[in-house]
């Protein structure tokens, strides 16, 4: 979205109401989260993060906060102007959003483009090497997947499979050590497990304590199997992890 394109938008949303909250989000999302403001613009600035709180909470639930229209009501079109030109040098928009080979980054935390870009492309590539029942946990149904890196602040797991929403949030400061355990690429293969859960349910023959594998896979889940989404992560990164051999081919003899 150009510069042009956010100062015809914001324009749009003076008189804002809650028909209006998608184009909102859209608009809102382009302007940074985190950082130093311009000169002279701390106020403006406050009102930018007042903004992505209230888009936040309407990702998060579903309700739309009074502070979006009333903070509206201090700009009109010249300052709406001046806004995005202030936050947004020479037309370039921070990219907050990429789709790869069917799946949907987003970024929703103040982490940089330059880091999203590069995590989101390591998860891509690491969704691209899984087969079999691991791809069955992106390919379940026709929603896309959707992976969202949230602030620690908003995320205090490393990451978390969201069943209502259909998404898997990662914290934007997880390690990326390639397919060491707990890391990001490790992470990530887990939720999918819970994803494959929720879409698919448990293999017949599946019972945790059968498949005990890692010390976090004797934790007792709320509302899914912990010992299943490790030994779904463990059994695609199987090379790691010859000490569950045994157990691992178990595992994939079930699908």
């Amino acid at each position: 979205m150009d510069t042009q394109a956010l100062k015809t938008i914001g324009c749009s949303l003076l008189n804002f109401d809650d028909s209006m909250i998608e184009a909102f989000i859209s608009w809102i999302d382009q302007f940074p989260r985190s950082g130093r403001a311009p000169k002279g613009k701390k106020t403006e600035f406050d009102h930018i993060k007042a903004w992505h709180s209230a888009a936040d909470l309407y990702r998060n639930t579903g309700l739309i906060g009074q502070p979006i229209g009333a903070l509206f009501t201090y700009y009109d079109q010249s300052s709406i102007h001046a806004l995005v030109d202030s936050f947004l040098a020479a037309g370039k928009t921070k990219k907050e959003s990429l789709v790869i080979e069917g799946v949907t980054f987003l970024n929703r935390s103040s982490m940089a483009e330059k880091r999203f870009l590069a995590l989101s492309k390591i998860l891509a590539e690491r969704c691209h090497q899984l087969t079999e029942f691991h791809r069955t946990a992106i390919d379940a149904d026709k929603n896309d997947l959707k992976v969202v890196f949230k602030s620690p602040a908003d995320q205090k797991a490393r990451a978390t499979y969201k069943s209502l929403d259909d998404e898997i949030w990662v914290r934007s400061d997880v390690d990326d050590h390639g397919e060491l355990y707990g890391h990001l690429q490790y992470c990530f293969v887990h939720e999918l497990g819970h994803r494959y859960e929720y879409k698919m349910g448990l293999p017949t023959g599946f019972y945790d304590r059968a498949f005990y594998t890692t010390k976090y896979s004797y934790t007792e889940g709320l509302a899914a199997s912990e010992c299943f989404a490790e030994a779904f992560a463990v059994s695609h990164f199987d090379h790691k992890f010859s000490e569950y051999t045994d157990t691992i081919q178990r595992f994939k003899r079930l699908f």
